[in-house]
């Protein structure tokens, strides 16, 4: 029996998730074949069904990637003392890089699946999924954050996280929306918005 070579497998599965990429930028989700994909990959259709069996599951693997860079976020922000300051920062930071980046995959993935899902019920499933965990996350820092005075405890923590998570997707689209925005000042006034949203009445007061 072959044996599979871990390293070798997850380098090539990378590859391949890389090809797609490029496929899905240049033609979307719908539009890109697995033919489009192999060829971009350089690779036949047999050896791509060794790492996926379907154009649906390289979608996934790409979702999952994107879930896990949350997940990798969430764990650095849920251990800190400075909740608000903390969360700004790395929004700032996070969406100054994708202003600089132009359009990548990742802010296709915010609007190409959404037509995507209206079509395939298990895209619709997956981004559903996608959207709750990273929803989980965020109400779960925000709870952190009223348990220690930090944030508005009259906040619903679920429906401000989703609120929260929505902004910064479309933050995410800014240069697409408008090439020629201007990073700062847009930045400024989301910071005031949030600021003023989750910082507690007193401190508003004290300020």
């Amino acid at each position: 029996m072959r044996t599979v070579n871990a390293e070798r497998h997850a380098e090539k599965r990378a590859e391949i998730l890389e090809a797609a990429g490029r496929c899905f930028l240049r033609n979307g989700f719908h539009r890109a074949s697995i033919s489009a994909i192999c060829a971009e990959a350089g690779i036949s259709p047999g050896h791509l069904y060794h790492y996926f069996d379907s154009k649906e599951a390289i979608i996934t693997a790409l979702v999952e990637d994107r879930l896990d860079n949350a997940a990798r976020r969430y764990q650095l922000l849920i251990n800190v003392d400075d909740i608000v300051p903390t969360l700004l920062a790395e929004l700032e930071r996070y969406l100054r890089e994708e202003h600089s980046s132009g359009f990548t995959l990742k802010k296709m993935m915010l609007s190409d699946i959404l037509g995507e899902a209206s079509r395939n019920p298990a895209i619709a499933a997956l981004f559903t999924s996608f959207c709750n965990k990273r929803y989980r996350y965020a109400a779960d820092l925000l709870r952190k954050g009223q348990a220690s005075g930090q944030i508005d405890p009259s906040l619903d923590p679920d429906a401000t996280a989703e609120l929260l998570i929505s902004t910064a997707d479309a933050a995410e689209t800014w240069s697409i929306r408008n090439p020629d925005h201007e990073f700062d000042k847009n930045f400024a006034v989301f910071r005031t918005m949030l600021e003023r949203l989750l910082t507690p009445p007193a401190r508003h007061a004290a300020g």
